[in-house]
């Protein structure tokens, strides 16, 4: 993944995080991933131990992010780690820059975070299924 090996390049350790299903060969079926809802894609730490979770999303995608993949970020976001859903490395790099000179990192990545598509929302709840 070009991103990870951007990521290294600055000194982060990342881990991409695999949460498809996957065929199991000894009971014949398929198994879900074995992380939490909403857990993103890469996860790790920057150079200086600051926790790092990212939502990668195809280029022009970032409007399909998941209620539990919203919820996510922004609780992470909430307890001072870099959190964000981005489509490139372009995308990374303008809101990493920003948020490193930003007076209130909390405000800006949530700000950045995209909104939720209007199928997840309804009048009585923040989510519903599709």
């Amino acid at each position: 993944m070009e991103l990870k090996k951007h990521l290294a390049e600055l000194g982060w350790s990342m881990t991409i995080i695999e949460a498809r299903a996957n065929f199991s060969e000894e009971s014949q079926r398929y198994t879900s991933g074995a992380v939490a809802a909403g857990y993103p894609d890469l996860s790790g730490n920057m150079a200086d131990g600051r926790a790092v979770f990212i939502e990668v999303k195809a280029k022009g995608k970032r409007s399909t992010i998941r209620p539990a993949q919203h919820q996510f970020l922004i609780g992470k976001i909430s307890s001072n780690c870099f959190a964000a859903c981005i489509d490139s490395i372009e995308c990374f790099e303008k809101l990493f820059s920003e948020w490193k000179n930003s007076q209130n990192r909390k405000a800006l990545l949530l700000k950045e975070l995209p909104p939720l598509a209007a199928r997840y929302i309804s009048d009585d709840s923040w989510f519903s299924p599709e």
